[in-house]
């Protein structure tokens, strides 16, 4: 008797999944974009492209602020560049500051390499951080002038 309902209950599941298999293949694809009137998809793709532009126009604002707020005391005290060096990341280099504060920039080829030289003559100090193209920006003061690094993370201390 067992056998016979499990037999039973074994038949029921298959038909079951057959029947629910039958009928998605026998259901219309929706997933073209043929049925959709050109002008519409025009549209929708100008705004989904300014919500887009609007969304990362925001998390550049932020992470911009967030980077000052953090880098506040630094810039008040003008603490000085203390050491340069390669990061784990390719294309990044390590800047630490003299109050153990670590970050990871990246800069135009050569620029980081003047500012590690004048660094080691005279004191190279964060002026500002502000949004760029390509992220957060922060602008060293050296003796000579001046130079702008894009921001790439915060370093973990050593």
């Amino acid at each position: 008797m067992l056998l016979l309902v499990m037999a039973g209950l074994v038949t029921m599941v298959w038909l079951g999944c057959r029947r629910t298999r039958r009928h998605d293949e026998e259901l219309p694809r929706t997933d073209r974009l043929d049925q959709f009137d050109p002008n519409d998809l025009a549209e929708l793709t100008a705004s989904m492209a300014a919500i887009a532009a609007e969304h990362n126009q925001t998390r550049a604002e932020l992470s911009t602020s967030s980077l000052r707020a953090r880098l506040q005391g630094v810039i008040t005290r003008r603490c000085p560049v203390r050491r340069i060096s390669a990061a784990p990341i390719p294309g990044a280099t390590r800047i630490s500051f003299a109050d153990g504060t670590g970050i990871l920039v990246r800069c135009q080829q050569g620029r980081l390499a003047l500012l590690a030289y004048e660094a080691s003559r005279y004191p190279v100090c964060l002026r500002a951080c502000q949004p760029g193209p390509e992220g957060p920006e922060l602008v060293f003061d050296y003796y000579g002038g001046e130079i702008t690094a894009v921001v790439v993370g915060f370093d973990q201390a050593d």
